[in-house]
């Protein structure tokens, strides 16, 4: 039964909501934690903290030895639920395991693909951190297991250079074929860490990526409208 908007906006909604988010994200850390993986590819935006203006790729593949992450500082003024949910992103610097070997190889991999370029690194510099979509996924989904990390990071939010969703498709290809061709016996998991469109809530084009998904509707996913994901919705 459809709800109205100020039935949507209610406490008993919204808490409902609310658990039934916490119960999925348990499922799917409990997945993540069940499966023995020997490394996890990780894809995610940066929201300024490798990239800035200085430098600013429209995608990065990171295979160090480890993954650096410091947690982000929470302000005395920060608003009640952000000081609530800021224990999923970890509360403590770590240094969590890469996976070297792999990454490399996904990396050589793009680099014979001349239609697709990518941006890597190997380290991040002192006081550098990886960001904080990979302290959630230590902290809440892994429940701090070790797990080899890859990351893969875009640029969403931040024009020019935002990859377009028909990019965005290849560069997941294209990583999925290197996978495929890695010498070595490795159970390799992959995992996307975001959101759909926030601020504002644009159900139409969020149904319309989880349709796509759901039915492996390549033309509908590589033609989604650009317009559509600006800045947080990137």
């Amino acid at each position: 039964v459809p709800l109205h908007a100020h039935q949507l906006h209610a406490p008993v909604e919204a808490a409902a909501r609310h658990a039934r988010s916490q119960q999925h994200l348990a499922t799917i850390g409990k997945m993540l934690r069940d499966t023995a993986l020997d490394a996890l590819v990780v894809f995610t935006d940066d929201e300024n903290y490798l990239f800035s203006e200085a430098m600013r790729p429209s995608c990065l593949l990171y295979f160090g030895g480890t993954v650096p992450y410091l947690p982000r500082k929470v302000a005395e003024t920060a608003p009640p639920a952000t000081k609530a949910a800021a224990w999923a992103y970890g509360t403590e610097p770590l240094e969590m395991p890469g996976q070297e070997a792999l990454g490399e190889h996904i990396m050589w991999h793009f680099s014979q693909k001349a239609q697709i370029t990518i941006a890597h690194s190997r380290y991040l510099l002192e006081g550098q951190s990886i960001g904080h979509p990979f302290g959630f996924t230590n902290t809440r989904l892994l429940e701090g297991k070790q797990v080899p990390l890859i990351p893969v990071i875009f640029n969403a939010s931040y024009p020019p250079n935002v990859p377009t969703p028909k990019r965005f498709y290849e560069i997941g290809q294209a990583i999925a074929e290197a996978v495929s061709t890695f010498e070595g016996n490795l159970r390799v998991g992959v995992l996307a860490v975001g959101g759909f469109s926030h601020p504002v809530i644009d159900e139409q084009m969020d149904r319309k990526v989880l349709d796509g998904i759901a039915r492996k509707d390549t033309a509908t996913l590589q033609s989604l409208p650009r317009n559509r994901f600006q800045a947080a919705n990137g």
